[in-house]
């Protein structure tokens, strides 16, 4: 009979280890449901943080493909104007190149009509002087084929110096187009550059910006992570020390019942040959004891189990808590994504608008020099005409002055000669009747 206790007692112990077995093997079921659990709301909150990181980069790029559209833009602008002004400084150069030639060619045309018209009263004094046999007819013809020399000269030199001044009004006029241009060109040139440096810096602050992001968000990840390591660490530490509690208690009930099983057997041993009362009470001891056993097994059973159920409750708790940090980790993190997100699509919005207004405002800068240096190019072409016109007059009033002066010596000359003639052949006649 105490052998039979002692048996149920073993078999008693076994049932409550068993049971502490699957108690353990539940808690740590559970442990391992809020690991998951844990790492369910982890991949959430990197998934959030992908999502938040793919609209930012979407708006960096958005960002960046505007600031080239409107550096694109503002560079066609300013070539096209560049090439508008130098069509237009080529052509002022080409009509103040044409009015130069036509004052050359008019003055040389004056040159050639003052040499002929001196020839022409040369070749008549010539012919009055051969005509005239006296010899101060020759020495006054001489002098008259000087004075239309000199004549020719001054036309000449004074048609010359018309030409190299209008020559000289030309490059004038072609060297401050050409500087315009050039001047016009370079502010076009340095206007793409800012806009370029603009858009550069620009994108250099997206990027940084994005940078931040990254790093903050490679953060709250590793903040995530530790945060599953230590709950991970957690319950394998709960199911550690429930598992180690379930051992040393059923260890202790096992021992417990191996001394009373040893004890029991030595008693009955040591009591076989005696009487039936001895055995009577020896078997009502074995089975106090037995029961005894029993009752301390139940009640070490009981608090193995409500110690786990109080493990397992905070290893929930825990793993609750850090569940609720995750996700108001993750929702930080969206919200600041979202408003860094905002925020750079604002100062986007405001930068493109700033840089659209800078590049209206220096394409009205261009469109003003260059009505400016349309209107200096206007007046100076027109003071050309002018001072061309005024020396063409002044030419040809000097011409006609001259051709009159010419005129009346070659009429004096034509008097003095026909007066000596007149008076060589009354010489002749007188010196004929004396004879």
């Amino acid at each position: 009979a105490a052998s039979a206790q002692a048996q149920e007692a073993t078999d008693h112990a076994e049932q409550l280890r068993a049971a502490a077995g699957t108690e353990s093997e539940q808690a740590r079921t559970a442990a391992a449901e809020l690991s998951r659990t844990a790492e369910a709301r982890l991949q959430e909150a990197d998934a959030a943080l992908r999502e938040a990181r793919a609209e930012a980069e979407k708006l960096v790029a958005e960002a960046k493909d505007t600031a080239a559209r409107s550096l694109t833009g503002a560079e066609t602008e300013n070539e096209q104007r560049t090439r508008t002004a130098r069509a237009e400084v080529a052509r002022l150069v080409s009509e103040a190149t044409k009015e130069a030639e036509a004052l050359k060619a008019e003055a040389g045309q004056l040159r050639a009509d003052a040499a002929a018209e001196a020839e022409r009263l040369v070749a008549e004094a010539a012919e009055k002087a051969r005509s005239a046999a006296a010899e101060d007819s020759a020495a006054q013809l001489a002098k008259a084929a000087r004075t239309a020399e000199e004549v020719l000269s001054k036309a000449s030199e004074d048609a010359l110096a018309t030409t190299k001044a209008a020559a000289a009004e030309a490059e004038r006029i072609r060297k401050e187009a050409e500087a315009e241009a050039e001047r016009l060109r370079e502010q076009a040139a340095d206007t793409a550059e800012q806009l370029k440096g603009a858009a550069k810096d620009d994108t250099k602050e997206y990027r940084a910006r994005t940078v931040e992001l990254q790093e903050e968000a490679r953060r709250l990840r590793g903040e995530a992570e530790q945060l599953r390591a230590d709950a991970v660490a957690e319950g394998e530490r709960i199911r550690g020390e429930a598992r180690r509690e379930a051992l040393q208690q059923i260890e202790e009930a096992a021992k417990t019942a191996e001394e009373l099983l040893a004890k029991a057997k030595a008693d009955a041993e040591e009591t076989r040959g005696g009487a039936a009362a001895d055995s009577e009470r020896v078997r009502s001891e074995a089975a106090e004891r037995a029961a005894s056993l029993r009752k301390q097994a139940e009640e070490a059973l009981e608090r193995a189990r409500t110690e786990a159920e109080e493990m397992a409750e905070e290893a929930e708790d825990h793993a609750e808590r850090t569940r609720s940090e995750a996700e108001e980790a993750a929702r930080k993190l969206r919200e600041e994504a979202e408003k860094a997100a905002e925020a750079r699509r604002a100062e986007a919005d405001a930068e493109l608008t700033r840089l659209h207004a800078e590049a209206e405002q220096r394409v009205e800068a261009s469109e003003e020099a260059l009505r400016d240096a349309r209107t200096e190019a206007e007046r100076l072409r027109r003071e050309a005409a002018e001072e061309t016109e005024r020396q063409r007059a002044e030419t040809a009033e000097r011409v006609r002055t001259l051709q009159s002066q010419a005129e009346a010596e070659a009429e004096r000359l034509r008097a003095e000669a026909a007066e000596e003639a007149a008076a060589a052949r009354s010489e002749g006649e007188s010196a004929g009747a004396r004879t």
